[in-house]
């Protein structure tokens, strides 16, 4: 599923264009042609090249330069809302299982869990989504420019960042879905707000003294002393177990002679977030293509469409995959 999330960028850019018409609305503004020359001129310098390209990835994925990726993959496979106030759509009838327990099952129950019709549920999802943001960005080493917390609300430097925090948060919230890069958007608002804090902490008094220089080292110190003690509790989690097989069939098959067209046949308990078919954009021309085998559904389009590459088949839930050469009669379904 593509990452272009256009709410979540609407959230993010209001507060910038709100504190941008309210600083040009103001009694004292400077001149328009000021403003033109150093507001509006670098800001056109920025989002049309940005609007442009968006519009040719939009066209080259989807073929509308107005139609983003992420839309027309909701239309054709998801049911279950986008957003907490859409309403549930029939479920859609797939051939392939993975696709039905994946978007009808898992994704369905995701829906119902998360949506915030009783006050237990909203607790639930916003406690959930505070949780993950000190967890990934703050906890344990930046910890300390917390403290400074109710200086850092009173000071006036704070407000935009506080509006765009806020803003980018009610964009989580209003999914019933969450993985972590979806908090990329909030990454420079929390780490310009931990610096204030630590702004703040360094010129703390204390009985007329000076005694914050020493908690901004303190802060070093938290940063690096989890490190030494766990290494390995910054790492990404494991991906599902045997997807590592794929990318050494890939390989072996990047390094062999001719195209390639993998049939992937995935038994009835298969684990469906380690999926294996997937492709580069340019499909015709890739060097592997890699297939899903539906049951019931003839092999024959496939094989006539793809004439000409060598045809394997592979069994991703099997203890050791391996690329298995095509067998016509055995194939045929």
């Amino acid at each position: 599923m593509a990452n272009s999330r256009p709410l979540e960028g609407l959230l993010l850019c209001l507060p910038v264009a709100a504190v941008i018409l309210v600083w040009l609305g103001r009694k004292h503004a400077p001149p328009w042609r000021v403003t033109l020359r150093r507001v509006v001129a670098p800001l056109c310098l920025v989002a049309f090249p940005a609007a442009a390209f968006i519009g040719y990835y939009n066209w080259r994925g989807t073929g509308s330069a107005l139609l983003p990726p992420e839309v027309l993959n909701q239309r054709t496979y998801w049911s279950s809302p986008t957003f907490l106030w859409q309403k549930e759509r029939p479920k859609i009838h797939f051939p392939q299982p993975e696709f039905n327990e994946f978007y009808n099952v898992m994704a369905h129950e995701m829906w119902l869990q998360n949506r915030p019709d009783t006050f237990a549920k909203f607790w639930s999802r916003f406690s959930s989504l505070v949780r993950e943001v000190v967890k990934f960005f703050i906890w344990p080493e930046l910890c300390v420019p917390l403290l400074a917390f109710p200086w850092i609300l009173r000071s006036r430097r704070a407000r935009f960042l506080f509006a765009e925090f806020a803003f980018c948060f009610l964009g989580l919230f209003l999914m019933p879905w969450f993985l972590l890069h979806y908090l990329a958007p909030l990454t420079g608002c929390i780490f310009a707000l931990l610096v204030q804090g630590t702004r703040h902490l360094r010129i703390w008094k204390f009985g007329g003294r000076l005694v914050g220089m020493g908690l901004p080292r303190v802060m070093v110190l938290f940063a690096i002393i989890p490190i030494l003690i766990r290494p390995q509790g910054y790492l990404i989690p494991e991906p599902p177990r045997g997807i590592e097989y794929r990318a050494k069939l890939k390989a072996q098959l990047n390094d062999a002679p001719g195209k390639h067209l993998v049939i992937v046949r995935y038994s009835q308990n298969h684990n469906v977030y380690a999926e294996w078919v997937h492709n580069d954009a340019d499909i015709d021309s890739a060097k592997v293509v890699w297939a899903r085998d539906i049951p019931g559904i003839a092999l024959n389009p496939l094989l006539d469409y793809f004439r000409g590459r060598h045809i394997w088949t592979v069994e991703p839930d099997d203890a050791s995959p391996r690329l298995v050469p095509f067998s016509g009669t055995q194939d045929q379904r």
